[in-house]
């Protein structure tokens, strides 16, 4: 059993340390996001499988399985199109046979059903985990409100975070006032949050 703890916290201590790009945890504006981004979805979450990843991570893991709605950044690998499957470190207490195992990773978790804007790296070459550009702070839950309006309920309290020290050339004052307007609740739609990310893709490619 210590041997896999001794395994895990390893293994997370280099993804973290070798591929920060896809783990940093300090303070993200939506240009940091974008720029570190490889991928942009927009995806529905269809399955959630926990599995012994003893070949590849040595850590339990959970595989989820997205259907892809729209690829807002990055071209979708060969057969991703409209499905693809990530996996990610599984927090929680797990069980096999009289053994206990205990895993907090702090990697966001999906719920099956619901729709996400996630930035997304590479996965990770050896082990193959996948973790959000910032943690949760890549993570963008999307809702449908009474009107049938595709909204990000969390974009008012995040919007502040996102335009801190943002560098546009291109359409920076179009930006601020959709960021103003997302810190004001009056504009937290799907379609809005997407027209920003689009006007900072150009300052970061």
């Amino acid at each position: 059993m210590k041997k896999r703890y001794f395994i895990v916290m390893v293994l997370l201590a280099t993804i973290i340390s070798s591929s920060a790009q896809a783990t940093l945890v300090k303070p993200l504006n939506l240009q940091n996001l974008v720029g570190i981004a490889t991928y942009v979805v927009k995806a529905t979450v269809t399955d959630k499988v926990i599995e012994d990843d003893v070949y590849e991570s040595g850590a339990i893991v959970n595989y989820y399985t997205l259907a892809v709605k729209e690829w807002i950044q990055g071209t979708p690998p060969s057969g991703m199109e409209k499905e693809m499957v990530i996996k990610q470190l599984a927090s929680g207490e797990f069980t096999q046979g009289s053994k206990t195992m205990r895993q907090n990773v702090g990697f966001p978790e999906y719920e099956i059903g619901k729709t996400y804007v996630i930035f997304l790296p590479k996965p990770h070459a050896v082990s193959g985990l996948l973790a959000p550009i910032g943690l949760m702070q890549g993570v963008f839950e999307v809702k449908t409100d009474k009107q049938g309006k595709e909204t990000i309920p969390a974009l008012q309290k995040r919007a502040k975070m996102l335009s801190k020290g943002l560098k546009v050339k291109k359409n920076q004052a179009f930006l601020s006032q959709q960021l103003n307007a997302a810190t004001a609740g009056s504009d937290n739609s799907y379609s809005s949050f997407k027209s920003m990310i689009n006007s900072v893709k150009g300052d970061v490619e």
